[in-house]
């Protein structure tokens, strides 16, 4: 089965956290814009967000990938709730 050309993990965005949260959250995160993309990371990361104590104030997270500046380039934008 041919699965088509990779997909590659473009620009992080992070919404409605405050500045600590996310400087948290961009340590955590660990691909970098040109890794292939794990299309599983991004639910996993925000689980193992969902079970550090300093998230725990938060009533979610929205998850969105969307297309980046190049062709086969993702980006993923996660807001909090």
């Amino acid at each position: 089965m041919n699965r088509g050309a990779p997909f590659y993990f473009g620009k992080l965005t992070l919404k409605g956290l405050s500045p600590e949260l996310e400087r948290l959250a961009r340590t955590a995160w660990a691909p970098r814009p040109g890794d292939v993309m794990d299309e599983g990371y991004p639910a996993e990361f925000l689980k193992s967000l969902r079970r550090r104590p300093e998230f725990a104030d938060l009533k979610g997270f929205d998850l969105a990938l969307e297309p980046g500046a190049a062709q086969n380039i993702m980006d993923v934008i996660i807001t909090a709730r």
